[in-house]
């Protein structure tokens, strides 16, 4: 609960990354992870450090499952609605990536045409 933009700047700040723009994700969307949740709640207002200075409870004062493991993107320092191409041999050709909501995400085939292309 309360997982948002302030807190995964500063886990991204933490690891190298303060100029990036991060992307919070939650429920587990990069899997539930192995080890138990130690803290939760988090309430950091963007002046800290690490998250370890951040308001939040922790492991003995509350009871959360794995499915709502936190998750953090830094670095998708994309502009909605560019493309790339990736894992061609080329630069003008592979994989279509199109920047959605700040993140860099793949198109389907179904109903993909050499018109699309």
């Amino acid at each position: 609960e309360g997982w948002d933009l302030t807190d995964s700047h500063i886990i991204c700040q933490q690891i190298g990354h303060p100029e990036l723009a991060p992307v919070a994700f939650h429920n587990s969307y990069f899997g539930d992870g192995v080890y138990p949740i130690v803290y939760s709640n988090l309430q950091c207002i963007g002046f800290e450090d690490r998250i370890s200075d951040c308001v939040k409870d922790t492991y003995l004062q509350f009871s959360c499952s794995r499915d709502h493991t936190a998750g953090v993107l830094c670095g998708q320092d994309c502009q909605d609605g560019e493309i790339r191409l990736v894992g061609g041999p080329s630069e003008s050709e592979g994989a279509v990536e199109v920047c959605f909501d700040h993140v860099w995400g793949n198109i389907a085939e179904s109903g993909w045409s050499e018109k699309d292309a």
